[in-house]
Formats: structure tokens, C-alpha cells, sequence
């Protein structure tokens, strides 16, 4: 199995040795799909995501040259397998809050590609939508419950915005 691993990262210029560098695929993912790829804001999400999670330079340059170079659709879904596969059964120095981590590091490279619709623009694009739907499958993860857990663990920690309006209460 740790062959075939190392043969199936391989493709994406993952040293078998270093499969953390794999978190940063989801990612690279959504941004392929993106129709509108603003590279330098993408740049820095993947700076931003490889410090939080404590990867080498040589996984950040690698997340780099997916955004200019991007992998095959055979080389994703083998890298997210792997990814996955990987997160959980704890290998190469993963674990499920790594997989959950770069689910939401997916999820704000998404963001960053937005529709016009009339004077307003959609949260995500159809593509970047569409590439969340096929990271869920990939990784057997549900973004919806995901997100759901993530406002349930913040609790009274969530930000509030400053334009909140409290509901007026008629008595």
C-alpha cells in the first residue's frame, strides 16, 4: 500500500515522505474550477493555510505550481483518495482535523470566485459550487454538517457583525 502511495502521489510531485503536503490539494481543487482564478489572492490563501498548518516550504511551493500548473482530473482524484485515505488512518502525520481543515481552506478558495447576478454577485460561483460538490464525494465529507459543527463549536466565540439588529419584541 505505501508503495502504490508513493507511485500515486508521485504524479502531483508529492515526495511519498511528505503526504501533509496533500492538505493543501482541496484547495488547488476548487481554484481549478474557478472561472475567475484571481492567482495572487489564491497565493496568499495557500501561504496562509500552509503556516497554519505547519507545512514545509517545499509543500507551499508545491501548492504554488498546482494553481499555475494544474494537475489532471486522474491526478486529483487519486491525490484526494490518497488525502483521505491518509486522514483516516492517522498516516503520514494526518489526521480528520487536517481533512476538515482543508475542506474549509477549499471552501474560502470558493469564496474568492463570485457571480454577478444583476447589481449583486452569489457567494460562490457554479463551477466553484459545482467543485465543492465533487470534493464532498471525494472525501466523504458533508459541507453543510461540517459547517453546521464548526457554528456549533464556536458558540457564544462566533464574531457577530456589527450590523446586527436585535428582533423587537412586542409585549
Amino acid at each position: 500500500m505505501i508503495e502504490d502511495t508513493g507511485r500515486d502521489v508521485a504524479a502531483l510531485g508529492v515526495p511519498p515522505d511528505n503526504l501533509r503536503a496533500l492538505v493543501l490539494l482541496p484547495l488547488a481543487y476548487v481554484a481549478a474550477a474557478s472561472r475567475r482564478r484571481d492567482v495572487a489572492l489564491l497565493d496568499r490563501l495557500i501561504e496562509n493555510s500552509a503556516r497554519v498548518a505547519q507545512l514545509d516550504m517545499g509543500a507551499e511551493a508545491l501548492a504554488h505550481q498546482w494553481l499555475r500548473n494544474v494537475p489532471t482530473r486522474e491526478q486529483f482524484q487519486q491525490g484526494l483518495q490518497q488525502l483521505r485515505t491518509a486522514c483516516e488512518h492517522n498516516t503520514g502525520k494526518l489526521s480528520m482535523r487536517d481533512l476538515i481543515e482543508s475542506v474549509l481552506w477549499a471552501g474560502s478558495a470558493a469564496q474568492l470566485d463570485r457571480e454577478r447576478i444583476g447589481r449583486r454577485y452569489t457567494s460562490v460561483s457554479m463551477s466553484a459550487r459545482r467543485a465543492i460538490g465533487e470534493l464532498e464525494t471525494a472525501l466523504n465529507i458533508d459541507m453543510g454538517q461540517l459547517w453546521s459543527d464548526v457554528l456549533d463549536e464556536l458558540g457564544d466565540d462566533l464574531p457577530r457583525s456589527k450590523n446586527f439588529i436585535p428582533p423587537r419584541l412586542h409585549t
